[in-house]
């Protein structure tokens, strides 16, 4: 079982979309450079068609990035929520944020805590404002940390 702390939740969020932002810029850059040479040698039609690949890749790329919005903005408001959530647990429980771990780097109800070398299953209340910590026991013992 893997459990997340609190940096490690900030930092993975963005690692997704700056890849995609990089494939991006790269394939911006390359069309831009293709529409230069086109526009300078105008019979040779390599550069233009360079250029049009390129089009196609960023038009391909942000319907990705489009149907892909809803889901991200889900997912980093869960996140957003996660890393309060557990600066709040670790603030109640007064320890230090780096040893509050949990088993997902989304907040939702049932998710499993590790403070202390203790575990807690997590119950949400309905709009996500409050919760009640469980005192649980894991039958797989092998736990992988990851900051």
């Amino acid at each position: 079982m893997n459990f997340y702390n609190l940096n490690y939740v900030e930092n993975q969020a963005n690692l997704n979309n700056y890849l995609k932002y990089g494939v991006m810029a790269v394939a911006v850059l390359v069309m831009l450079g293709g529409l230069v040479l086109y526009m300078r040698h105008r019979l040779q039609t390599k550069y233009r068609d360079l250029a049009i690949m390129m089009l196609l890749v960023l038009v391909f790329f942000g319907g990705v990035q489009y149907s892909d919005y809803k889901q991200a903005s889900s997912q980093r408001d869960q996140t957003s929520q996660m890393a309060g959530f557990l600066a709040s647990v670790a603030k109640d429980q007064d320890v230090p944020q780096k040893q509050v771990y949990a088993n997902a780097t989304q907040l939702s109800d049932g998710i499993v805590l590790r403070i202390n070398q203790r575990y807690y299953r997590v119950d949400l209340s309905a709009d996500a404002s409050s919760y009640v910590l469980h005192r649980t026991h894991l039958v797989n013992r092998h736990v992988q940390l990851h900051e």
